[in-house]
């Protein structure tokens, strides 16, 4: 199973860049930078030294939301939610070759993502998150089903970790979305570990 670590707030720099760079050095498959919080200024300036990172660890760098900040530096793609970008405006900008990811929750939003050349869907919340307070569960049923609906990539986001991830075995998904599961997780390279042998 793929893993795609979501970068979580950083309160040190020093100790999130260290984390960052162990977690990469793992074999990760994808890494989404995601900051709501800081100036575009510093969101420019840390995606930055997040593409030399994950350059080193031959890792696609993907942007939440930022079709600017991604264009800028070149990086691999971005992640668009339903208040960002229309997906068809993101594509036109970046072209074919750019990968761009988008958040689905229903099979409409898949064949909607599917016409507007989207490369894969991450889909949830699978359990309760503290990094998206506001974010609706949905069941491991309807993961299924958006998961049969496409043959596109479908990773499940949301309060995933070491805990309840096995509970996500069997559902055809391509792979998970962590971020405080991987960020504030002692043995990262464990869990890492773990997933992919699922």
């Amino acid at each position: 199973m793929r893993i795609y670590l979501i970068t979580s707030d950083m309160k040190d720099e020093r100790q999130w860049f260290e984390r960052i760079d162990r977690i990469l050095k793992s074999g990760i498959d994808m890494l989404q930078y995601r900051d709501k919080a800081n100036s575009t200024l510093t969101i420019h300036e840390t995606a930055r030294k997040l593409k030399i990172l994950c350059k080193k660890y031959n890792t696609p760098l993907i942007i939440n939301n930022r079709v600017d900040v991604c264009m800028a530096l070149d990086a691999d793609g971005v992640h668009l939610g339903g208040d960002d970008l229309p997906i068809e405006t993101a594509r036109k900008i970046m072209g074919p070759e750019k990968i761009i990811g988008a958040s689905a929750r229903t099979v409409e939003a898949i064949k909607n993502g599917e016409i507007k050349r989207v490369d894969y869907f991450g889909s949830g919340a699978m359990f309760d998150t503290d990094t998206k307070v506001d974010a609706k569960k949905i069941s491991k049923d309807q993961l299924k089903l958006l998961v049969d609906s496409t043959s596109l990539p479908v990773y499940a986001i949301g309060g995933i970790n070491a805990e309840n991830v096995h509970q996500l075995e069997n559902t055809g998904i391509a792979g998970v979305c962590l971020s405080a599961g991987l960020m504030l997780n002692s043995d990262p390279e464990g869990l890492i570990e773990k997933i992919k042998g699922m």
